[in-house]
């Protein structure tokens, strides 16, 4: 029997890719780990897990010892350096199992995530299917089966509910970076949360509305500069997940946006 091993945080990617390896492989042994690696919204994060997630400790965070900015990023000090090679390498290891699925999508697998990639994924495939041969003589995978079914943001959310997954069951998961609120409103996840949410048709309250906080106006404004081809971070991808809830805002909500915005996306569409 085929044995999957999945890092699972309780947030939207992970919910999905979850259900999505149910539906592909329903013989499979599906082993789904939340790792506690000192994170500071750990605690709401467990709280909200199903029952079927295993809870394991790693010491990694602390006092000294917390995320930080990747140079070239704009995100802020949420990476943790090497994060995905570590958890592949505990599931692989712990689990002896013939596939690792990491929740990655479409737009995110780039030669800047150097955890989060094509290369990063053949490299770690190779080097675990050498050390666990004896066990696993067909070798270990690691997988992105999100990006691999050609899933952004908007598009998982999509799948989601054309697959049997509800609102509320979406609505349930949990992508914050805060560790002192729910939804603050104010990270990179619930920002894209509030866009292909309401993309989709349905919403989730924050504590500030993504359009109002610094982060949030600041993502925003970067996204549209990159749709008008005067900036260039922000891949397709992401402005393709992003910009019909954007857009739509716009019509509706025109004070929600930033005067220096709003210039921006009256010459979007002129």
């Amino acid at each position: 029997m085929k044995k999957i091993a999945m890092s699972y945080s309780g947030g939207l990617d992970s919910a999905i890719m979850y259900h999505m390896a149910k539906i592909n492989n329903p013989d499979a042994e599906i082993k789904t780990i939340y790792w506690d690696h000192g994170q500071p919204n750990a605690q709401r994060e467990i709280q909200g897990l199903p029952d079927f997630v295993e809870v394991r400790k790693v010491d990694w965070l602390g006092k000294d010892k917390q995320p930080v900015t990747q140079p070239g990023r704009r995100e802020g000090p949420i990476m943790i350096p090497g994060r995905n090679l570590v958890f592949a390498t505990l599931l692989a290891c712990q689990e002896v199992a013939d596939e690792i699925h990491i929740g990655a999508l479409q737009g995110e697998l780039h030669l800047k995530g150097t955890d989060k990639n094509r290369i990063f994924a053949a490299s770690a495939s190779a080097t675990l299917s050498y050390v666990l041969s004896p066990w696993l003589p067909e070798g270990v995978q690691v997988k992105f089966p999100l990006a691999d079914a050609g899933l952004d943001k908007l598009g998982e959310v999509r799948w989601a509910l054309d697959n049997n997954l509800t609102e509320e069951d979406l609505l349930a998961t949990r992508s914050c970076h805060s560790g002192d609120t729910e939804r603050c409103g104010e990270c990179i996840q619930c920002v894209k949360r509030w866009a292909v949410f309401g993309a989709c048709g349905f919403k989730e309250d924050y504590d500030i509305h993504p359009l109002e906080s610094d982060f949030g106006r600041k993502f925003i404004y970067d996204l549209i500069s990159c749709e008008l081809g005067t900036d260039d971070y922000y891949d397709a991808v992401t402005r393709a997940e992003m910009m019909p809830y954007i857009y739509e805002t716009y019509h509706l909500n025109l004070e929600l946006f930033e005067d220096r915005t709003l210039i921006l996306l009256e010459r979007l569409e002129s």
